[in-house]
This record gives structure tokens, C-alpha cells and sequence, in this order.
């Protein structure tokens, strides 16, 4: 124990609350580069596919190389230095948006947002995975997939609140700055990571975090034998990186079309914009029950089979998408739903799967290294989407991913581990 200062609990709640606000602003932050197209006024008054794809990019290619970088930090020096910083970080970023009158200032501001939620989502998923005793950890990290969600859908209904009242597109980055500062008050207090203390040796720090936790011992964290992990990657971690590399880039890529450019993947030739609008916030909906509904499933349910229909029946959406051209709201809803639904379980193993598979010493890297191969798929998507669909059109758009969700069905299905009797972390 360090010392004889007096101790502030932070509790559980807290714990998850404050590692909950990276995925919530990078809801926010990530959907917010498509809702552009029903601001009037959004920075520019050339909204053209061109700038409105490379305003996505830039977010997208950043967080690429933040999560790299989070990971790669926090594995060496601890989760606590970033987790406690980035948020005001983010705040003068979000801040800096409202200046930003010109494409290229946009795009370098959007690249830097991106690079700093990039590098606070490997941290603050380590942070959640390790301090969380392990009876609540899987839906701990089940609720920082339901922030995600929380955020988008934010971001949905202040893009909506801009255009019905005609404010100005300031709004927009002010509450995301807002957000962030709130962020950086609920981490405040928050220990280092208890299981990387104890692989770094150092016992006596690790014994003051469980008493801020409000912990008697490790073995509320973990099982002793799990604390004597490799700390480097061989060939079985490896392999269990490649697939879920695999697992969240053929699962990012479809989705990233619906958060970014709903509107535009959701048009039907004889409906209107307000139709395009609600039917997109009815998807975040939708990804949000999905994913609230999994903190039921998840205790329970081996992972496989989850992967296995969740796929299926998000590859079924995609293809009845591809319809929505024929004009009808009950089929274009009831896509949303097929496809939303299974997205928002599925989406909880993003949190889950990694840290049942990655052993503490390389868990950040790991987990930076994911959330970069992940971004690919998004950057992939984000980029070309709103130049192919100008091209090729909503029902060829709907095709390729269902196409690309059915090369997540199979690679999941020859290589998917169960992972749901593991105990320790």
C-alpha cells in the first residue's frame, strides 16, 4: 500500500461509466461525417461525394494509426497516462471543428479526432477488461459496445434537432466537446491496471489499485494460473489475430455503409428525405437493442454459434436491402431489422472476444492492432461508398456486402474458437 492517504473507492460502475465514453464518442464522432448530407449549412457548401468520403477517411485512417499507437503505449507504459488524458485531448479537437472553414482544415482536424479516439479505445478497453471483477466483466464490456450505440444514435437525433430548428452546424462539434469533457471527469480517480501492475512486478502498486477498487485480493480479477501468460505474440496468438482481424473486417465494412451513409443506402426511388432520415435512426435504434439485449445473452451463449447466425442473418438484411428500390417501408424496416438486430449481439464480441483470447501482457497491443484491421474495412468502405454509389447505384452497394458479411459466415465458420467456459483473463 502506498502510504496512509485515504483511499476514494472507484467503484465498478465508475470503472465501466469512464470506459464507456471512448466508444460513445467515437459513436458520435464516426456517424456524424454522413448526417453532414442534412446540414444545410455544414462547413462547406460544396457537400460533394469526393469531400464528404475523404471527411470519413480522414477520421477512419487516423484511428488506424491511434490504435496502433494506444495499444503499442499502453502496453509498455501503462493504461492510465493516455486514459486519463485523451479526453481533453478530444475536447480541444472537437472544439477546433467550429474554425474549421475550409475542406483541408476539416480533413486534418477529422484525421486528428480520429487519431486520438483510435488510441483511447485499446486503453480503455484494457482498462474495463482488467479492473472488472470477472463476474461483471463480459457485460461491463457488453455496455462499452451499448455506448458505441449511444452515441450514434446522438449524433442522429442532434443532426435532426440542427436541420428542424435551422441552428448553425456548431452545435454539432460544441456537444461532442462537452461530451469529452464529461469523459475526462468520470476517469478522474481511476487506478492503473491491477493484472498489468503484477506483470510488470510491481506488487505494491497493484495492491493500492485493489484498494481503490475496493478489492481484497487478484483472484476477484482473475485466475491465479492466467497471470503467467507469454508476454509475446507466438503462433497461437497470432492465428487468434488473424481471424478476429478477419472476424471484425468483413463485419466493420458493411456497417460502416449504414452508420456513415444511411440516407444514401437506405433511399428508395418514391420516398423522401425525412423517410431516408427516420429509417437510419431506426437502425441505430435497432443496433442499440441488439446490443442491450446481448447483456442477457452474453453469460450464457458460446461465442461460436453466435458468430455463425448473426452472420447469416445480417448477409439476409444486406440482400433484402438491395429491394428497397421497389418502394416499400415495410420491407425496407424489416431489413433494418434483420440486419441490425444480429449486428448489435454480434457487435458485443468485439469487446468480449479479445479480451477472453489475449493474455495481460499483450492484451493492448493486441486489441490496437485489431481495432486498426477493423478500421481498414472502414476506410475501405467510407472512402469508395459514396463515389461507387454514384456510380453503380443502392442495389449493387447492398450486394457487395452481403457478399462480404457471407466471407465472414465461412471464415468464422472453419475457424471461429469457443472461448465462453474461459474463467480467467
Amino acid at each position: 500500500m502506498q502510504g496512509t492517504e485515504k483511499i476514494r473507492l472507484y467503484s465498478s460502475v465508475r470503472l465501466c461509466a469512464g470506459a464507456c465514453c471512448a466508444p460513445l464518442m467515437d459513436g458520435y464522432l464516426i456517424t456524424s461525417v454522413g448526417l453532414v448530407w442534412f446540414l444545410s449549412d455544414f462547413v462547406c457548401a460544396d457537400n460533394s461525394p469526393w469531400l464528404v468520403g475523404f471527411s470519413a477517411f480522414a477520421y477512419i485512417f487516423g484511428s488506424f494509426f491511434g490504435t496502433l499507437f494506444g495499444g503499442w503505449i499502453g502496453d509498455r507504459m501503462g493504461r492510465r497516462a493516455l486514459y486519463n488524458c485523451l479526453p481533453f485531448c478530444l475536447a480541444a479537437l472537437c472544439a477546433m471543428q467550429t474554425v474549421c472553414t475550409a475542406p483541408i482544415s476539416l480533413i486534418a482536424v477529422r484525421f486528428l479526432l480520429g487519431f486520438v479516439t483510435g488510441a483511447d479505445s485499446p486503453c480503455s478497453q484494457a482498462m474495463a477488461a482488467e479492473n472488472s471483477p470477472k463476474q461483471v466483466r463480459a457485460k461491463t464490456l457488453t455496455w462499452l459496445m451499448n455506448a458505441w450505440f449511444i452515441g450514434a444514435i446522438l449524433s442522429a437525433c442532434i443532426a435532426w434537432f440542427i436541420k428542424e430548428m435551422s441552428l448553425s452546424w456548431m452545435v454539432y462539434p460544441s456537444i461532442a466537446a462537452v461530451l469529452a469533457l464529461i469523459s475526462a471527469w468520470a476517469r478522474m480517480g481511476a487506478p492503473e491496471s491491477v493484472l498489468w501492475l503484477l506483470h510488470h512486478g510491481r506488487g505494491a502498486e497493484a495492491e493500492y489499485s485493489l484498494a481503490i477498487l475496493g478489492l481484497s485480493s487478484t483472484s476477484e480479477l482473475t485466475e491465479e494460473e492466467s497471470l503467467q501468460g507469454s508476454t509475446r505474440f507466438n503462433r497461437r496468438t497470432i492465428g487468434k489475430l488473424i481471424f478476429i482481424s478477419v472476424f471484425w473486417f468483413c463485419q466493420a465494412a458493411p456497417v460502416t455503409a449504414v452508420l456513415m451513409f444511411g440516407p444514401l443506402l437506405l433511399s428508395a426511388s418514391d420516398m423522401s428525405g425525412e423517410t431516408e432520415f427516420a429509417s437510419t435512426t431506426i437502425a441505430y435504434l435497432l443496433f442499440f437493442i441488439g446490443s442491450f439485449g446481448a447483456l442477457g445473452l452474453i453469460g450464457q451463449t458460446k461465442r461460436r454459434p453466435l458468430i455463425l447466425w448473426t452472420f447469416a442473418l445480417m448477409a439476409l438484411g444486406f440482400l433484402m436491402l438491395s429491394q428497397v428500390h421497389l418502394g416499400s417501408k415495410l420491407m425496407l424496416w424489416a431489413a433494418l431489422a434483420i440486419y441490425s438486430l444480429p449486428y448489435g449481439i454480434q457487435s458485443v464480441l468485439d469487446y468480449v472476444y479479445p479480451s477472453e483470447l489475449f493474455p495481460t501482457s499483450i492484451r493492448a497491443t493486441a486489441l490496437g492492432i485489431l481495432g486498426s484491421t477493423s478500421r481498414v474495412g472502414s476506410m475501405i468502405s467510407s472512402l469508395l461508398f459514396p463515389i461507387a454509389f454514384i456510380s453503380y447505384g443502392q442495389q449493387a452497394m447492398c450486394f457487395v456486402g452481403a457478399f462480404v458479411l457471407a466471407v465472414g459466415f465461412a471464415v468464422s465458420y472453419f475457424y471461429a474458437p469457443e472461448t465462453h467456459s474461459k474463467t480467467g483473463i
